[in-house]
């Protein structure tokens, strides 16, 4: 027998499929263009020239600019009771931005998008007890890669890093680091159309002042999954959702959260006139203050006409917050009828029952209600909304304080609100996001100050809470022992609707009696009357309306009437100029104790375009408050956008002045700012 060498074997063959790849003709295609060639075979490729590799990397179209933004800040505050305070600062920045997409062999295969900001950035400040500069890169990047896009299953990673360095509100600077880094997974065809995603984010947030300075740094790594499968007679999703939070500054603010949901709906019957839906959430929250929030429901709608319809839903609730723990029990059944598609009445049933760590409660009651809809000549309508609803609260609270959750609040930037609680405890109180995943810090979010009996909330500048944004509240306040009170309520709302005028009254009148115990101070009864005229008219050229508004409310907590004025125009005097402005004005008149109040808003804007390369905005705004046991607060803004579009370069200018008064204390704000962006790609 003749021995055979294997590795010499190896090595023919090897060079035998090098030479014959050799030898092979190009295609046309690649001989006129230069490019690599590339067999059709996979198996093949693996002896192709290691440039070849690069052939399989398509780039798109590339981006390229390079921006320097300079930016000027004065802020000047004096009080009567306090040393005069001055804070400047002076910042330059240059940034090199790019950005590029492409794919890999085929854009099914892998597909990428990237991008890099490379930059510098110097700061000179200065207050009246100090005097220094700043530097420090400006680094940044993001970028996504997506494998098998458009197969039932892909993948996607993504990390982003962002650096920047603002003016906060009043004074100082804000310096803000942003991480991200994560990955998701999707499956379009599993049981469950699904999506599995991890990420790490990392928040590092410098606030400076002219007399201190406060920081923030905090990391939150969240895992996630969700999977729905919608359908013609059927629906179901699943969402999961952990979140480790960990501040490295503030160790009471860590916390790990759980969040869990399921929803399922189907319909059912002959004709699919019944439908059941079923929610069902877990919230567990480990922190400084640990919470558990389980909520779970069903409603079955079921259509007996196509007018007639009756409504059912059960609902539990479990709630504990450090160690104060209240399940709930709640119900309801009801109909509603249509007749002759203007007047529609339904009436409800419904009853709850709590019970809490040293107590419990019960509440019963029902609620009906007519809505009638009349059209009228030259376009009219008249709507009237009439419903009354009355229910009986029995409760025992032998320890003599209440817990409440997940109180809903909006933030206003010139209003504390107060909280619907009496006697609270201060320590007690915990305010979230809608979420419950972001707690915020009291003193660096918000503050609270004491208002009657109860308490209110301010938000902080350059904290984390903005305007108009909704949170969370939960605290613990002192209550009556056992007691058991009724409510009435009626409601009627009538309104004349016509394309130029509408005129429109609401009442609503709350009655609250005691029935047994004792500690009935916190019932309340209370009426309220709104009436109202608005005018509104429009051509092509202006839109304008006007409404005076006359509220007055009578109640044990607060009694007052408050006549309103509110202005609203657009006016288009060209194609490239337009002119808005908006105005209220409110007089307020409070009894027990006597106190009066005017707020005056008024904002102007205007804006033109006078080339197609050029804009211009002007803007200014009023805010006055005076109130007759409090000091009067002032503020003023007014300013101008600009920006030039010269072919690929940008300029884009603004200046800002700010004016704020708060009793004897006053604060000036000046700043200007100037961005020049050249693209270059």
């Amino acid at each position: 027998m003749i021995a055979i060498d294997r590795t010499a074997v190896s090595s023919v063959v090897a060079l035998t499929l090098i030479c014959t790849i050799a030898a092979a003709p190009k295609p046309a295609s690649a001989a006129e263009d230069g490019e690599s060639w590339r067999l059709a075979m996979p198996s093949l490729e693996f002896f192709l020239p290691r440039r070849s590799w690069l052939s399989l990397v398509r780039f798109g179209r590339w981006g390229l600019e390079a921006r320097v933004d300079s930016e000027w800040d004065r802020n000047e505050i004096s009080s009567a009771a306090s040393d005069d305070a001055r804070f400047e600062r002076s910042a330059f920045t240059e940034r090199i931005d790019m950005r590029g997409a492409g794919y890999v062999y085929d854009p099914r295969l892998m597909k990428f998008r990237m991008g890099l900001s490379l930059g510098f950035f110097q700061e000179l400040f200065e207050s009246q007890n100090d005097k220094g500069e700043n530097d420090g890169d400006l680094l940044g990047f993001d970028g996504e890669v997506t494998l098998l896009d458009g197969l039932a299953y892909n993948a996607r990673a993504f990390g982003s890093r962002a650096k920047d360095t603002a003016t906060r509100e009043f004074s100082g600077t804000t310096e803000v680091l942003v991480e991200n880094l994560g990955t998701e997974l999707r499956l379009k065809k599993a049981p469950l159309q699904s999506l599995v995603g991890y990420r790490r984010q990392r928040l590092r947030e410098r606030l400076r002042s002219s007399d201190s300075t406060s920081e923030r740094d905090e990391t939150r790594e969240i895992a996630s999954y969700r999977g729905e499968r919608p359908g013609a007679v059927s629906d179901i999703a699943l969402d999961y959702e952990y979140q480790n939070v960990r501040d490295r500054n503030a160790s009471s603010l860590n916390f790990d959260a759980h969040d869990a949901s399921v929803y399922l709906r189907r319909y059912f019957g002959d004709y699919l006139e019944k439908d059941v839906r079923s929610r069902l959430r877990v919230f567990h929250r480990q922190g400084r203050i640990d919470t558990f929030n389980g909520k779970g429901d069903v409603t079955l709608n079921v259509d007996h006409t196509d007018n007639f319809r009756t409504l059912w839903d059960y609902g539990y609730h479990f709630h504990d917050t450090g160690g104060d723990r209240t399940q709930s029990h709640q119900g309801s059944v009801g109909a509603r009828h249509r007749l002759y598609g203007s007047l529609v009445s339904s009436v409800r049933g419904f009853g709850n029952y709590s019970q809490f760590e040293a107590g419990n409660s019960l509440g019963y009651g029902g609620r009906g209600e007519l809505n009638y809809t009349k059209r009228l000549p030259a376009e009219g309508r008249f709507q009237v909304d009439v419903s009354i609803s009355y229910r009986i609260d029995d409760q025992r609270q032998p320890g003599g304080f209440s817990t409440v959750f997940g109180e809903t609040h909006t933030v206003d930037d010139f209003e504390r609100i107060p909280l619907e609680g009496e006697s609270i405890f201060p320590e007690s109180v915990v305010i979230t996001d809608v979420t419950g995943t972001v707690i915020y810090d009291l003193g660096f979010d918000y503050d609270l100050f004491e208002v009657g009996s109860t308490l209110a909330i301010e938000r902080l500048p350059g904290g984390r809470l903005t305007d108009g944004q909704s949170v969370l509240v939960d605290y613990r306040h002192a209550s009556a022992e056992d007691f058991e009170f009724s409510t009435r309520v009626q409601r009627g709302d009538f309104t004349l609707d016509y394309p130029w005028v509408t005129l429109y009254v609401r009442h609503r009148l709350g009655d609250q009696d005691l029935l047994s115990g004792e500690g009935g101070a916190f019932l309340d009864d209370t009426e309220d009357i709104v009436a109202g005229v608005r005018l509104h008219h429009g051509t092509r050229a202006w839109t304008g309306n006007l409404t005076a508004e006359y509220r007055s409310h009578d109640s044990r907590r607060t009694d007052f009437t408050s006549p309103t004025v509110r202005q609203a125009l657009s006016w288009r005097p060209a194609r490239n100029l337009t002119f808005d402005f908006n105005a209220s004005q409110t007089f307020a008149s409070f009894r027990d104790p006597d106190r009066e109040t005017t707020t005056i808003l008024g904002r102007l804007t205007a804006r033109w375009r006078p080339r197609a390369y050029a804009d211009v905005e002007l803007f200014a705004g009023y805010f006055d408050r005076a109130d007759s046991l409090s000091a009067r607060e002032r503020f003023t803004d007014a300013g101008v956008r600009l920006r030039f579009e010269f072919g690929r370069l940008s300029i884009r200018p603004s200046f800002l002045v700010t004016h704020r008064e708060i009793g004897s204390g006053d604060s000036l704000r000046l700043h200007g700012s100037i961005d020049l962006v050249r693209r270059f790609l």
